[in-house]
């Protein structure tokens, strides 16, 4: 049921995480993540009122599926359990609800922050496309960029 609420949705939810294996910590923030479509379309995060006002009660289902993809990834990748315990989590604030929300968090060394992220519906939709998600931040030695496509 989620999953086609999602997609007759106009956001788009994906999963996030961020290992910090730095020495010094890493700020990340809302602003500094970015989709690009295949067009080089750019679409940032979806603003944390209009979320909350029209798509909170998926939070939870998003906070599992991102779980569950998280740890399918690791197995496919045949990342070791013990690597995730070895890192603190640090909460992702982005879209927490009430006090706890903020555009920015500070992954301290040896941490690691996850949950998911909201974009606008591209325009192409989603089905068998080609995106590329940009993470910016000023204590990070190099943009990260991630490619993927869609079935």
């Amino acid at each position: 049921m989620s999953a086609r609420a999602h997609r007759d949705s106009d956001v788009l939810a994906l999963p996030f995480m961020y290992v910090n294996k730095m020495e010094t910590s890493v700020r990340l923030t809302a602003e500094g993540i970015l989709l690009y479509d295949a067009e080089d379309s750019a679409y940032p995060l979806v603003g944390y009122s209009e979320f909350r006002s029209r798509h909170a009660a998926w939070l939870g289902i998003d906070r599992r599926l991102s779980l569950g993809f998280i740890q399918a990834t690791n197995q496919y990748l045949q990342i070791e359990p013990s690597l995730l315990t070895r890192y603190r989590f640090t909460p992702l604030p982005f879209y927490a609800a009430g006090t706890g929300h903020a555009d920015e968090v500070v992954v301290p060394p040896g941490h690691f922050t996850r949950g998911s992220i909201y974009f606008p519906m591209p325009a192409r939709g989603v089905d068998k496309q080609r995106f590329d998600l940009l993470v910016t931040s000023s204590d990070l030695p190099e943009d990260i960029v991630l490619k993927f496509r869609t079935n």
